[in-house]
């Protein structure tokens, strides 16, 4: 039987609504902290596991790229893709960590990471590399997360899914979750890869102007520059004229497309030069010999002002293609049983767009934009390269590009290896993701 001030204290107890609050709070404060612990690490491993595909896309990619275009063999290719998933994932140092700490990490990481490669015949004579990722990273849990794991003797989270659930494999394991995740990327070193391209360049008064390049086959000649325009004396030493790098450069180009061109089937290639105004192309044919013959007989002194909108016109109409079939291009490309092929423009200039005069017109360069963008939307990707180009005639080139195929070259041997990458970057066999 409950005694009277007994009743008497219960009732106090149920009517103090602050000393119930206090009870309440106390009752609910480790769950509701609890739970915002879990949410949080639940949004951490989510973030993680984000950034781990992503750098296992990558890391396939890289490896699969290795392999045909840089001749890696198996084993450095895996470590390609292990460089690069450490790179990504371990490469900085978290809080209150060591270098060594980074370090042993690091090697844990790698050791967990799997890179297989299989290779496969491919084509007449190529290879076909198919490349696996796959790599799995420890996140802890904060300290919250662990209290609540280690009083209901749960586990860390799921490896393949990064969801929170409970395993009763002990409280040891509780102080961090697993995120896993997969990629794979193929590659090939017999791609065909049968490509269109047309070379817009400029040959205005500016391309006689020198290089920083000397010419040791002359002791003197006339070094034109923007002082020293249009009649200079003979002087010694002789440099290299802008024209001439652009030549030597040009032929590095036709060189290695050249040794790309299966059985003078894959690679079809025209010209177009410009001052203030279009001249005379060369029309795309099979292989370089035409554009090669067309570059080298361009002047040795170039004149005139600086306008690219009918050569970038001329390039964008060649090479335009029409959803019957009927253009030139793909019934040259059909022939030779080519169902798909990719289109180049090479955009160079030195200067700016100026027209019939020495001053920048803006309506020419405005002009200029609209054909690129006109290229860029019948599915044509430009490279430019701005050789020794004046800030206007960087901003025009720079808003032409395809994505990542801008150019700026200063020097002579900078255009010689620009040009090389654009052959490299067009002929290339295309490393692609597979899941």
């Amino acid at each position: 039987m409950i005694k009277t001030s007994e009743k008497k204290g219960l009732r106090r107890l149920l009517r103090d609504e602050a000393g119930n609050f206090a009870i309440m709070t106390a009752l609910a404060l480790p769950v509701v902290l609890a739970a915002g612990g879990v949410a949080m690490d639940l949004a951490n491993l989510a973030q993680k596991k984000a950034l781990l595909q992503d750098a296992a896309d990558s890391a396939a990619l890289a490896a699969a790229s290795a392999l045909t275009t840089k001749g890696a063999t198996h084993e450095q290719a895996k470590e390609v893709a292990k460089d690069f998933l450490a790179g990504q994932i371990t490469g900085t140092l978290e809080a209150n960590e060591t270098e060594a700490d980074r370090a042993a990490r690091e090697q844990k990481f790698r050791e967990g990471a799997s890179v297989n490669v299989t290779e496969t015949p491919f084509g007449k004579t190529g290879k076909k590399y198919d490349v696996q990722v796959s790599v799995k990273l420890d996140v802890p849990y904060n300290s919250l997360t662990q209290l609540l794991l280690t009083t209901f003797g749960g586990e860390s989270a799921d490896s393949s899914t990064g969801d929170a659930s409970a395993r009763s494999a002990g409280v040891s394991t509780a102080a961090a979750g697993q995120v896993g995740v997969a990629s794979g990327a193929e590659s090939s070193t017999e791609t065909k890869n049968p490509i269109s391209m047309y070379l817009v360049l400029d040959r205005s008064g500016s391309m006689s102007f020198v290089t920083e390049k000397l010419n040791p086959d002359k002791n003197k000649c006339d070094n034109y520059n923007s002082a020293k325009w249009p009649d200079p004396y003979s002087t010694s030493p002789c440099y290299t004229r802008k024209i001439e790098a652009l030549q030597t450069a040009a032929k590095s180009l036709f060189t290695m497309l050249d040794e790309k061109n299966e059985e003078n089937s894959l690679i079809r290639v025209g010209a177009v030069s410009y001052t203030d105004s279009t001249q005379t192309a060369k029309a795309v044919n099979w292989g370089t010999t035409d554009a090669r013959s067309y570059v080298a007989n361009l002047p040795y002194k170039p004149t005139g002002g600086t306008n690219a909108t009918g050569a970038m016109k001329a390039a964008n109409k060649a090479l335009t293609v029409k959803e019957d079939g009927s253009d030139t291009e793909t019934k040259a490309h059909k022939a030779k049983d080519n169902a798909k092929f990719s289109r180049y423009i090479v955009l160079m200039t030195d200067g700016e767009m100026t027209g019939n005069s020495s001053k920048w017109n803006a309506s020419i360069d405005d002009d200029v934009r609209d054909e690129c963008e006109a290229a860029k939307a019948n599915g044509i990707q430009i490279f430019s390269v701005a050789f020794m180009a004046p800030d206007k005639g960087k901003s025009l080139l720079q808003y032409c590009a395809s994505s990542g195929n801008y150019y700026a070259p200063d020097t002579m041997d900078d255009l010689v290896d620009t040009f090389g990458d654009i052959a490299a970057k067009a002929t290339e066999g295309i490393a692609r993701l597979t899941n």
